[in-house]
């Protein structure tokens, strides 16, 4: 069987070949293919043959939307919000493109810019509506604006139908994504039920999906995934935010699992790594902090209590914010130091 990485490649091969073999473009032929293997949930092999049709023909409007809502599905929202702010661009009529643009402009630089860029925009198309509502009421649900989202989301055509206290559309389908955690652990299971529960009491159905580490690990590398649980502890006196923070983590499957890219962070991370001052540094610690508030690429939920003892022999045994630094430590008392073996 041919890995993802592989069959992708080969459909290159192949799309390029047919182009040489004809001896001219073949752009229909290709593009068709493309929404074949999008409709049919191939992302990759539709952003690859897309992207050929966009090579001999660059001011298609409808492949760069089909590439756009590719790479939306992929996960790799950065460069969906390029595409499909360039199928706009091109003439691409609002109630094709908007919802989605709104959607990956949402998972990519945050719920507060999406709504003030998307909120006042109006569509004709009834589907367009309810989705681009849909993903409005999402992103003030996570910026804690309620009954603005139970306002969006009756707009869109979601409310509860039958008195069983859950949002059905007008067709009677429940609300509901999906919630994936990584199975065997007592805390994550517990944290699965108290969003199973929050969502439920404002009419949003989640499904819990436990899965092996093994898959769970994969999942993430290929943001397969519409909600996912994370535990992230610090690995120093002062951790480094860029590995889960920075938009350079999004890139090769890295840990910026949330694809968050936001100009803000980036620019503080990377003023905070060059700061030698300590006081001037936390200062810009704290304003990503504020900022990672404020666009909510993770929701936190809990941060455990520790309790840790220490031998009365060891030295150096200081308690930083994120716990104790056994790397620091030596033998000996804080008064009367010994030399480590």
């Amino acid at each position: 069987m041919l890995s993802g990485r592989f069959r992708t490649a080969l459909v290159l091969v192949c799309a390029v070949g047919a182009l040489a073999a004809c001896g001219k473009p073949e752009p229909e032929t290709l593009l068709a293919q493309a929404r074949a293997d999008y409709a049919k949930g191939d992302h990759r092999s539709a952003i690859v043959l897309a992207k050929v049709v966009l090579e001999a023909q660059p001011e298609r409007a409808d492949a760069r939307l089909l590439l756009g809502r590719a790479l939306l599905a992929a996960g790799d929202t950065p460069l969906a919000v390029v595409e499909l702010a360039k199928a706009r661009d091109l003439g691409t009529p609002l109630d094709e493109v908007v919802p989605a643009l709104a959607m990956a402009t949402a998972r990519s630089v945050g719920a507060r810019r999406m709504v003030g860029e998307f909120g006042g925009i109006q569509l004709a198309q009834p589907r367009a509506v309810a989705e681009l509502k849909t993903t409005l009421a999402a992103a003030h649900i996570g910026l804690q604006n309620v009954a603005k989202a139970e306002a969006l989301l009756k707009e869109a055509g979601w409310e509860d139908r039958d008195g069983d206290g859950k949002l059905e559309d007008k067709f009677g389908s429940p609300m509901k994504f999906q919630y994936t955690y990584a199975s065997g652990g007592e805390i994550a299971e517990r944290v699965a039920r108290f969003v199973k529960d929050a969502y439920l009491a404002i009419g949003i159905e989640v499904e819990i999906r436990p899965v092996e580490w093994a898959v769970y690990t994969d999942l993430l590398k290929t943001r397969d995934f519409d909600a996912i649980t994370l535990g992230w502890g610090a690995s120093a006196p002062e951790s480094d935010p860029i590995q889960i923070f920075h938009s350079s983590s999004i890139k090769n499957q890295g840990d910026n699992f949330a694809q968050w890219n936001s100009p803000d962070a980036d620019r503080l991370i990377d003023a905070g790594r060059r700061e030698l001052n300590f006081d001037k540094r936390m200062a810009i610690w704290r304003e990503l902090e504020a900022v990672i508030h404020r666009e909510q690429p993770y929701t936190f939920v809990r941060v455990p209590p520790w309790l840790r003892f220490a031998a009365t022999d060891l030295g150096n045994v200081v308690a930083y914010p994120k716990g104790l630094e056994p790397t620091e430590y030596f033998r000996g008392s804080a008064s009367t130091p010994a030399p480590m073996n």
